[in-house]
């Protein structure tokens, strides 16, 4: 899988982050103004996200979140790992 790195943009609202966020760190994760702090076994992590305009594509509209993940510059092997897992974990569709 290929990683996409610690910023990206998102179709998904906050509740949707927070509801994927929980399944993967339960009772782990702090909702914070500016994103959601987690600790998680390896590595505390800060996700910063951004409401961004909605996209629409015809008669769809997809919320979406500009969403950073920052973490201990010494902890950048685990905050990767987790990260990872958080992609696989949000992956939709199929193909």
């Amino acid at each position: 899988m290929t990683f996409f790195g610690e910023h990206r943009v998102m179709a998904c609202s906050r509740a949707e982050m927070l509801r994927w966020l929980g399944e993967l760190a339960p009772g782990r994760v702090a909702v914070v103004p500016q994103g959601f702090k987690i600790n998680t076994d390896a590595v505390p992590l800060e996700i910063e996200v951004t409401e961004l305009e909605a996209r629409r594509f015809g008669l769809v509209k997809l919320d979406a979140l500009d969403v950073r993940f920052h973490y201990p510059e010494n902890a950048r092997e685990a905050a990767y790992a987790w990260i990872e897992r958080f992609d696989r974990h949000t992956l939709r569709g199929g193909g």
